[in-house]
């Protein structure tokens, strides 16, 4: 079985990667069994020009996987055969644990339009050991989103204990094992303090934007990232 990936960036280096190191073949997308659309987002590469290149050149009876977060409605608009269309949620992360994360998943979430994976998919998904979740496209693309915005939460309530804690006194880094230790709250928590949220978080907090409904939530974790951009 051969597998394509489009897009450039770490998400596409780094699941092709994985497929590699889990012992699929990859080559161009024309001699593909799977397809996957990966470019890095935010980035220049548009995903819907990455799709229609795509389905230009693939085979009539190949796979084609969505990888990158889009909004949601964005993979059933696309015009490929939905019994042959999937949405691959990634949660990979810029950081040292990147290829790790790529190899070892908590789980795959994957969207589907009511059908099971063909044997081709399910093989590839399967080698990864992990839990998956089959959902309709748009409860996966809101899955991704809704992954980051918990994310952002998290790294705002962070920053600004992190700074009450320097107003009264209190070490921050004397807390943190206490709260890692809460199985509430949990040891992979965010809880060091930064600069702010990361372009990806800030992705999906505009996303949700502009989707619309009451988003005071998330216009305060955009304001306070920007207060801690200024003020560090």
């Amino acid at each position: 079985m051969k597998i394509g990936f489009l897009g450039s960036g770490h998400l596409s280096k780094n699941t092709q990667m994985a497929a590699l190191k889990k012992g699929f073949a990859t080559t161009s997308i024309r001699f593909c069994d799977i397809v996957y659309i990966a470019p890095d987002r935010p980035s220049d590469e548009d995903p819907q020009v990455l799709v229609d290149y795509a389905i230009t050149e693939m085979r009539k009876d190949a796979i084609l996987v969505i990888h990158c977060q889009v909004e949601p409605g964005f993979t059933r608009q696309v015009k490929w055969p939905k019994s042959q269309l999937f949405y691959h949620v990634e949660t990979l992360i810029v950081s040292s644990d990147t290829t790790d994360r790529a190899l070892n998943p908590e789980r795959i979430i994957l969207g589907t339009d009511g059908y099971y994976p063909p044997q081709s998919l399910y093989d590839f998904l399967r080698a990864f050991q992990c839990p998956i979740f089959r959902m309709s496209y748009e409860s996966a693309e809101l899955a991704k989103i809704a992954i980051n915005v918990y994310l952002a939460a998290q790294v705002s309530t962070t920053n600004t204990l992190s700074e009450i804690a320097q107003k009264t006194g209190a070490d921050w880094n004397d807390i943190i094992p206490a709260l890692q230790t809460d199985k509430r709250i949990g040891k992979y928590a965010y809880l060091k303090p930064g600069y702010g949220l990361s372009k990806h978080l800030l992705r999906d907090l505009n996303a949700i934007n502009k989707i619309g409904g009451n988003t005071s939530v998330t216009d305060a974790f955009l304001e306070h990232s920007k207060y801690r951009e200024n003020q560090l």
